[in-house]
């Protein structure tokens, strides 16, 4: 029997319908507008929804604004969290090598600058770890 080119076609382009079993989970970020940040409220929040998320951006905000509060042990951790998370994200490693002069321990601020810029060639890393060698 001899197929015309149509038929030929209609054959090799059978349609596969695939079924899974899974649902994809769809991931829906938690809106919190925080007003006054200075509010310890405010901050369990966003501590409270990195936990649940682990979204980066939660992990950061906190090391980004405990280190402008002064919180130099809490903004060591969080950007620790967002390291864990993300290591290319180069705002956590500057404020975990700056948190970590302000307690005073600047060789650990050096080899975390020099462990950083070791994988991401950063000159932002590089300038800051240049200030603190020059000294």
């Amino acid at each position: 029997r001899v197929l015309s080119q149509k038929q030929q076609h209609k054959k090799a382009h059978k349609k596969l319908k695939i079924v899974t079993s899974d649902k994809p989970k769809v991931v829906r970020k938690t809106h919190l507008n925080i007003i006054e940040s200075s509010s310890p409220q405010a901050y369990q929040d966003v501590e409270n929804r990195f936990k649940k998320s682990h979204d980066v951006d939660d992990s950061l905000f906190l090391a980004s604004n405990y280190y402008k509060k002064g919180a130099y042990k809490k903004a060591v951790y969080w950007a620790l969290q967002t390291n864990k998370i993300d290591k290319n994200i180069e705002e956590s490693w500057i404020i975990l090598a700056k948190s970590k002069i302000k307690q005073g321990q600047t060789n650990g601020a050096i080899g975390i600058l020099m462990q950083y810029i070791h994988q991401s060639n950063s000159l932002k890393a590089q300038k800051l770890l240049d200030t603190l060698t020059q000294k």
